[in-house]
């Protein structure tokens, strides 16, 4: 079983409440059903290449609605903005996707780093972080001859959160899933391309959050 993460290209919003103890909430889609992803993945076998998507099946959080899911900024457990168990994080599915609503912290800090950010719409994209189950996902070929990988079943959904830059799925991971050569100079060039992104995007968003977390230090001391 391998965490991995995907996000959802469905824009995440703040709405007011009207109460003063918690006065935003933030709303959004971390999964979005049936819709393909972008082009993961490609395998080339002489003239013939076919490419590798994935879709989110319906079904596929029927077995997790319940569980201690959190919901993060970023993905990162020290920024905890909710927490299913306690009310502050609320999870459902409609005909769209999974859907997520959080109470966030009224505080500073989050008010600085993520709030003012997304009003002005810096941050307005949602990711998930999961584990499959053994029989969680599916393969099949459309009429192109290109490969479709359908998660079905989730065994453990980690978090849910609004993100600076969405993540690209684990390359690795996912190409050996779908049974890719090794030996594929095509694909493994492919793969290690989207390593080096993945790399780049994490350094880009430690970055930012780094920086926003500086910026409320040095407001607080002036």
């Amino acid at each position: 079983m391998t965490f991995e993460r995907r996000f959802a290209a469905k824009k995440v919003e703040l709405r007011e409440t009207g109460h003063e103890d918690r006065p935003v909430e933030i709303h959004g889609y971390a999964a979005v059903f049936n819709t393909l992803s972008d082009v993961l993945g490609r395998r080339t076998t002489g003239k013939n290449t076919m490419e590798l998507r994935e879709k989110i099946s319906p079904e596929a959080f029927d077995n997790v609605l319940d569980q201690d899911t959190r919901a993060f900024f970023n993905h990162d457990p020290n920024f905890v903005l909710g927490r299913r168990s306690n009310g502050t994080l609320e999870l459902s599915v409609d005909d769209v996707g999974l859907r997520y609503v959080v109470t966030p912290p009224n505080t500073q800090m989050v008010r600085d780093m993520l709030l003012e950010p997304m009003k002005r719409g810096d941050i307005d994209q949602s990711s998930f972080g999961f584990i499959l189950g053994s029989k969680g996902d599916k393969f099949e070929e459309d009429d192109n001859g290109n490969m479709i990988r359908s998660l079905v079943s989730v065994e453990e959904l980690r978090d849910v959160s609004p993100v600076t830059m969405p993540a690209y799925p684990d390359a690795t991971a996912a190409l050996r899933s779908w049974g890719l050569e090794e030996n594929n100079s095509e694909v493994d060039e492919h793969k290690r391309i989207i390593v080096l992104q993945n790399k780049l995007e994490d350094m880009t968003t430690q970055r930012d959050s780094l920086q926003r977390r500086l910026d409320v230090f040095n407001r607080f001391q002036s």
